[in-house]
């Protein structure tokens, strides 16, 4: 049973075998967005992009939710498979922003496809004054032309790049 905080849909079809990236979990991701943001209209919204939302391949959902909790990030919802012990899939928000993560099917998630995220905070020093009292390892700041206030790198428990800079 995957529960969103609005609907309650049973899938046979999420089992384990099909893998969480498989296209009938796909579509039922985008039925799910399009039934919370209430979206509908004429032909050219359908085919218009509203938003993109990250979905991160990790090796485990619990531990990569955890570390995105220290960047302000709460657990909106979760899949965990019948008869599993490991969550498969959770969303996360933070204010508007959302990201999705998924337990890798394969064991290495190096073989996963790498991206850079770009996060924006208000407070560049703070935020990363906090997550290195929080027992992370944050880059310096480095000052850049599209950011004032700086930029700075985070890698998360899975090796994906984090840069974190201002609104």
């Amino acid at each position: 049973m995957l529960t969103t905080s609005s609907q309650t849909t049973h899938t046979s079809y999420l089992t384990p075998e099909h893998g969480i990236c498989s296209p009938i979990f796909t579509h039922l991701f985008l039925v799910i967005l399009k039934y919370r943001e209430g979206r509908g209209g004429d032909e050219m919204s359908r085919t218009r992009v509203r938003r993109i939302v990250a979905m991160i391949q990790v090796e485990s959902v619990e531990q990569s939710a955890a570390f995105y909790g220290h960047l302000g990030f709460k657990i909106d919802n979760t899949f965990l498979p019948p008869g599993a012990e490991l969550l498969s899939w959770a969303w996360l928000e933070s204010g508007e922003a959302q990201l999705m993560l998924t337990r890798a099917a394969a064991p290495d998630v190096s073989v996963s496809p790498r991206v850079v995220f770009y996060l924006y905070v208000d407070r560049v020093e703070e935020t990363r004054r906090r997550l290195l009292e929080a027992g992370f390892a944050p880059g310096p700041i480095e000052e850049r032309f599209y950011a004032p206030q700086g930029e700075f790198r985070l890698n998360d428990p899975d090796g994906n790049c984090l840069m974190i800079t201002h609104v």
